[in-house]
């Protein structure tokens, strides 16, 4: 019987060689379950929320908040409409965002080094570069600028305080220290460096019609930083450094 049993024995462990080696492929492979599901939910979930605000930042500026479809931002997305109400109440919440995003984004990177003119020319110049790197904003501030109401204060008005907030405390602190001998009071002073970039952006190419202009070339920006360091020393009394490109 022994006998009759021996060739069955390579049979019985190839297949158990067989069952042993599947066995470690398997408990080896990844697995769906390795990643929790609600983790890849709120993964992708972000990730849709963050391509909305992108596409919605485009429309706003191009064509304003009244003229701005849902259909068309959920179309550049590739999501339907109704799925912008699963992170969004209404238009005006998406709005909201766009806002806070564009303006949190700089917010975050304002300098924090260096004394007061020093922190405040390079958030000067910082502006110039990120506005250049996101011609929307320009877009974004002129459309609320002609739809601005007096005594109203709007979504584009509390997405903006935490810069302008920065920009007075920063100023607060230069007149105490006698670093800044301002000519002007702090929100004149915001206005108007505001505007001179967005300005730059969005109207000298048709204030030069008579020459080509590029208001996004390297030449340019660096040209409109020494402009623009010119106007606030002159405005908050700073001397300008005996050396330098400005």
């Amino acid at each position: 019987m022994l006998r009759a049993l021996r060739p069955a024995l390579p049979c019985l462990r190839g297949g158990c060689r067989a069952y042993l080696r599947a066995s470690i492929m398997a408990s080896t492979m990844p697995s769906r379950a390795a990643v929790p599901t609600p983790v890849a939910r709120r993964e992708r979930g972000l990730q849709t929320r963050a391509e909305i605000v992108a596409a919605a930042e485009r429309h706003f500026a191009e064509s304003g908040f009244e003229a701005t479809r849902l259909d068309d931002i959920a179309a550049d997305v590739g999501i339907r409409r109704a799925a912008i109400f699963y992170h969004f109440g209404d238009k005006q919440e998406l709005y909201a965002a766009v806002l806070h995003e564009v303006f949190g984004t700089w917010t975050d990177v304002l300098p924090s080094c260096g004394n007061v003119v020093e922190r405040l020319e390079a958030s000067l110049t910082g502006w110039i570069d990120y506005v250049a790197q996101r011609p929307s904003v320009a877009r974004l501030i002129l459309r609320e600028a002609a739809n601005a109401r007096p005594g109203v204060v709007s979504t584009f008005v509390r997405a903006g305080s935490a810069p302008v907030a920065w920009f007075r405390a920063l100023i607060d602190q230069g007149v105490v220290s006698g670093d800044l001998k301002p000519l002007i009071e702090p929100h004149r002073f915001i206005s108007l460096m505001g505007a001179i970039t967005v300005f730059h952006f969005a109207a000298m190419p048709w204030l030069t019609l008579d020459a080509p202009f590029d208001p996004w070339s390297r030449a340019e920006l660096e040209k409109h930083k020494r402009e623009i360091l010119l106007v606030a020393r002159s405005m908050l009394g700073i001397e300008a450094p005996r050396t330098g490109s400005a």
